[in-house]
């Protein structure tokens, strides 16, 4: 399992995103009070929208309207090459201040 801090994640090159996201064990992303708060509210949105509970413009809104994105954007660069590679999170917990993230290609 791979530990990595909130802030740490955007000094990372694309190889290593692209390690995070395909490799076969979770990773954890260290982060509390507000960064967290942030980034576990926006894969909650993430979630209804990729399970049909919101439309891409309620998506657009609330990324943009409540500023998630840029608060959380080291994270949104990783979201973005999983999405990318096809990739979606088959599993989230948080424990703490650790947000444990596993994922996987869709349709698996």
């Amino acid at each position: 399992m791979k530990t990595i801090e909130f802030d740490h994640l955007a000094s990372l090159m694309q190889d290593e995103i692209e390690e995070l996201i395909m490799s076969t064990i979770e990773f954890v992303i260290v982060a509390d009070g507000a960064k967290k708060h942030a980034l576990l509210s926006f894969l909650e949105s993430e979630e209804k929208y990729f399970n049909g509970e919101r439309r891409f413009l309620d998506r657009i809104a609330y990324l943009w309207g409540a500023r998630h994105a840029f608060s959380i954007i080291p994270f949104v660069t990783v979201w973005n090459k999983a999405l990318i590679n096809g990739f979606e999170i088959k599993s989230k917990k948080e424990i703490d201040s650790k947000i444990y993230l596993f994922f996987e290609k869709r349709g698996n």
